[in-house]
């Protein structure tokens, strides 16, 4: 699997001065203050408790086992798990997750105190930029499901978009699809909630 890149990287090659995490302009703020999500300051993340926040983890593959998936998040949590990086199906290629499924996920990260990485699998190694836009529109479909959830969500936009080995795509197909409908996803979903960009 490829790593996620960290949120200042995704702004300086995709977004120039957009600000996708929350939190980031904290000015008079103290390390302690409460937060209402997850934001990174300089190249760490850190989370709603002002703490920073390493991320110790594993996939669960949902949108192919949904059967398995709470006994699988049972069994992250048992190892030790503070995050569990949840695959998700938009409806594309596999079979929709509804925001009832989201909601239920959700809530059993919180229950087990792990912070779900949310993410849409459909879109894996294509280089469609309609694709990334289709990504955008499953988020904004489920908003009602993450607007309060900012505290234990991290959002993955899309799941490793772009299969070629070059930057150029990768970069203008994430310009092309936030630039214009980030007003939209901040509105829509809150702002608070962090998001991260596959590379």
């Amino acid at each position: 699997m490829k790593r996620i890149l960290s949120i200042v990287l995704v702004i300086a090659l995709t977004l120039s001065s957009l600000v996708l995490f929350s939190g980031c302009d904290d000015k008079g703020k103290s390390e302690k203050t409460k937060y209402d999500g997850f934001f990174v300051k300089g190249n760490t993340l850190y989370d709603a408790n002002g703490e920073e926040f390493i991320m110790r983890g594993i996939n669960v593959a949902h949108a192919w086992y949904k059967s398995f998936t709470m006994e699988s998040l049972e069994k992250c949590a048992e190892f030790g798990c503070n995050t569990v990086r949840v695959v998700l199906a938009e409806g594309s290629h596999y079979d929709e997750d509804l925001d009832t499924d989201i909601a239920m996920i959700i809530e059993k990260c919180k229950e087990l105190n792990m912070i779900a990485v949310l993410e849409p699998h459909d879109f894996t190694g294509t280089n469609n930029p309609d694709d990334i836009q289709r990504a955008v529109k499953f988020w904004i479909k489920n908003k009602d499901v993450l607007i309060g959830q900012e505290k234990y969500v991290i959002i993955n936009l899309a799941n490793e978009w772009w299969g070629d080995w070059t930057n150029e795509g990768w970069k203008d197909g994430y310009i092309s699809a936030i630039t214009p409908i980030l007003p939209i996803l901040s509105k829509s979903i809150g702002s608070e909630n962090s998001k991260s960009v596959m590379a």
